[in-house]
């Protein structure tokens, strides 16, 4: 059900509208995303999970921020 509001709103093009109706579980779970301890803790997490590879995309105002949360994940993930 909730997928299918959020298509809906995407495809209409209410792409804020969308991002809006994401359920936050959904976010958190497939996301790095939060306060620099929530961060470590889903590192963690998915390291003991297994999981030996992620994929970072730095979200920030210019690229000094992006660089520096490049840092941030490189060092969680040398743990």
């Amino acid at each position: 059900k909730e997928a299918a509001v959020v298509q809906d709103l995407y495809l209409a093009g209410k792409k804020a509208e969308a991002a809006a109706a994401l359920p936050v579980e959904l976010v958190d779970a497939t996301n790095f995303v939060g306060p620099p301890g929530h961060v470590r803790e889903r590192f963690a997490a998915f390291r003991e999970a297994g999981v030996t590879c992620v994929s970072v995309a730095p979200q920030g105002n210019d690229q000094a921020a992006r660089v520096a949360q490049v840092a941030f994940a490189r060092d969680l993930l040398d743990g």
